[in-house]
């Protein structure tokens, strides 16, 4: 299978300004891979070799879920995330975590 619906991101965190690659790949409407790829692991650095290091889904089931979209009952003081900014959100906490490893 061929996926030709690719967005690239380069994140970087509060704590470390050192870029990480996020490859969001669109499977369909309603369901995404992103693939993280880094040149350090488990804090080796390697600056010429790069390779994924984490792979997670994004589905707007689970952003449903989350976000409490389609319920009557929610009062909303502010603008929801669309899904798309959704699962950028999701990569920056991602980035976030990486920080925290031992």
């Amino acid at each position: 299978m061929i996926y030709s619906s690719i967005q690239s991101h380069y994140i970087s965190s509060n704590s470390d300004k050192r870029l990480v690659k996020y490859d969001i790949i669109c499977i369909d409407d309603n369901r995404y891979i992103v693939k993280v790829i880094d040149n350090r692991h488990f804090l080796r650095s390697t600056p010429d070799y790069y390779s994924e290091v984490f792979t997670f889904e994004v589905t707007r089931k689970a952003y449903e879920m989350e976000n409490n979209i389609g319920s009557a009952s929610v009062v909303r003081h502010r603008l929801q995330l669309t899904f798309a900014e959704h699962i950028l959100v999701k990569c920056q906490q991602h980035r976030d975590s990486m920080d925290v490893l031992p």
